[in-house]
């Protein structure tokens, strides 16, 4: 009986004594790598909403304001079909820019994205603005704190 007991709490204990292992080993052993291709990816810019072939230009809709030079390339990421080619227009207004259209046919909802070899230079992310904050109230002026 003592030795069907220690065999079946050895049993038992076995995943748990390895589960712990394989976690110290993967938290204590790993440090994290650089990413080589860090510097060779395309910058996401956004999503085109508005195409008019007519006057050449799309309108794109950021995640963020970005502040794109004028004349930079873009390129789009359609699922199905050929890679677009626009060129940002000095239009910028909140999440949105212009592009004017160099060559391709984008559709909207196409992704927009910066191609690597413009990405280093071109592209500054700038937070929102703040809301104007409340005038400061000299201390002296204050009523007495309520208990």
């Amino acid at each position: 009986m003592g030795r069907t007991l220690r065999a079946m709490i050895l049993l038992l204990t076995m995943p748990l004594l390895l589960g712990s292992c394989g976690l110290l080993a993967k938290h204590l052993g790993k440090k994290a790598k650089p990413d080589k291709d860090a510097g060779t990816k395309d910058v996401s810019i956004g999503i085109i909403e508005l195409v008019n072939p007519e006057q050449g230009f799309v309108l794109v809709r950021t995640d963020m304001k970005l502040n794109l030079q004028p004349g930079s390339k873009l390129e789009t990421r359609p699922i199905t079909g050929f890679r677009s080619v626009l060129t940002v227009s000095p239009e910028q207004k909140l999440n949105f820019l212009s592009a004017d259209i160099t060559s391709g046919f984008p559709q909207k909802g196409e992704a927009v994205v910066m191609p690597h070899q413009a990405g280093a230079t071109a592209t500054t992310a700038t937070p929102p603005p703040l809301p104007p904050s409340a005038p400061s109230v000299p201390a002296s002026n204050l009523p007495p704190p309520i208990h």
